[in-house]
């Protein structure tokens, strides 16, 4: 792909830059629980104050008691809290149902916004700072796929997304990736389970970080990237956001089978 593309995309869609709108800063409460890693964090503004990561089976037992521990942390109530900013997936079908329910009923309770971010677009932000490079977060889901992404950021903090998130063949995924002429930066628990792939096709484009955290999803990431957005459009209505499986669940797709209409004999 030649650099010129690069314009042309940045023209067609616009780079996302960070609001420029100045407010007074607020505390935000964020977790994602799209993985069996939960994270949890309060940030200021989009400072973090306190945040906690755990690995964890049953969000639904956890969840609450590492935002009651982060608060009492923080020295703060949870009147305190000005937005509840969650990660929507993709991941855990069970885990980001988990996520959002304890968020709604947090945004009820206190009366307070709610914001809802892409996990892998989190993901993606631990990178944010390798401008030359594409960053291409994924999360094994299973039955032979990966959610994966493809970002490019800017060094002012904007990016672009190349590629939106969805379900993909692996294989597939890194044969599109590799006409890029960038070298391609995968984190995620995707990496792990199909790295040979990844090598054979990307060869010595594929560049693959060490360091443990960045292969993960961190609570202040999704913080910062929902009051961004946050201020820029408002928050979510409870009622109708939803989390972002980018499949149909097993029941859902089994439902759709029993529906298709037998074929007309001739």
């Amino acid at each position: 792909m030649t650099t010129g593309i690069w314009s042309w995309i940045a023209n067609e869609c616009g780079w996302i830059r960070k609001p420029t709108r100045k407010v007074d800063a607020i505390f935000v409460l964020a977790f994602d629980t799209s993985t069996s890693n939960e994270t949890v964090a309060i940030l200021h503004g989009h400072e973090t104050i306190v945040a906690c990561r755990r690995d964890c089976k049953n969000h639904s037992s956890t969840l609450l008691p590492s935002v009651e521990s982060l608060l009492q942390e923080a020295g703060l109530a949870a009147s305190d809290l000005k937005l509840i900013a969650i990660g929507l997936g993709p991941g855990s079908f069970t885990g980001l149902r988990v996520g959002l329910t304890v968020a709604k009923g947090l945004a009820y309770a206190l009366k307070i916004p709610l914001k809802g971010v892409s996990s892998l677009q989190a993901l993606a932000c631990n990178l944010q700072h390798e401008a030359n490079n594409l960053i291409c977060p994924t999360m094994d889901a299973l039955k032979g796929e990966v959610y994966s992404a493809v970002y490019r950021f800017a060094p002012d903090g904007g990016f672009l997304q190349l590629l939106t998130q969805a379900a993909r063949n692996p294989e597939e995924f890194a044969r599109k990736i590799s006409q890029f002429e960038y070298d391609c930066v995968l984190i995620g628990t995707g990496v792990a389970r199909y790295h040979e792939l990844w090598s054979r096709i990307l060869r010595d484009r594929l560049v693959i970080p060490e360091q443990d955290w960045l292969h993960q999803v961190k609570a202040e990431e999704i913080g910062r990237l929902a009051l961004s957005a946050y201020l820029r459009e408002g928050g979510d209505d409870p009622k109708i956001v939803e989390p972002d499986y980018c499949r149909l669940s097993e029941a859902e797709s089994a439902r759709n089978v029993h529906k298709t209409p037998p074929e007309t004999p001739r």
